[in-house]
């Protein structure tokens, strides 16, 4: 059964954060066991994320419609040097999860921005 859709509210605000640290990953498998595997290991790092990690807004996985070997991970952190690096990059969790990924042998590619004051998410 579909998930009905988060409306914002007041306690779920669609505002920007002008500065926050955008990460975006393009994960491409060469099979789909591999997807499911990665899916695994990703699984708990998202949870460890979303209770210890204060500065990550955002930490999402999509999988495309269109190839299901491709997936998108989607970071977004209040700052680059704290959040992201200082607190995502060294944590323990993320040093387990990251020679997971690499034994997949998967391709890898990301592209890193910085959120302005224009739209939502």
């Amino acid at each position: 059964m579909p998930q009905k859709p988060v409306v914002a509210t007041a306690s779920h605000p669609r505002r920007p954060v002008p500065g926050a640290f955008w990460l975006v990953v393009s994960v491409t498998f060469r099979r789909s066991e591999d997807v499911e595997i990665f899916k695994a290991a990703f699984a708990p790092l998202a949870v460890v994320v979303k209770e210890n990690e204060a500065g990550t807004l955002s930490y999402g996985l999509a999988i495309s419609d269109k190839d299901p070997l491709m997936v998108l991970i989607f970071e977004r952190y209040v700052d680059k040097d704290d959040a992201y690096l200082r607190v995502h990059r060294s944590s323990e969790s993320f040093q387990v999860f990251r020679p997971q990924l690499a034994a997949l042998k998967a391709n890898i590619s990301g592209e890193s921005y910085i959120e302005s004051d224009l739209g939502f998410v």
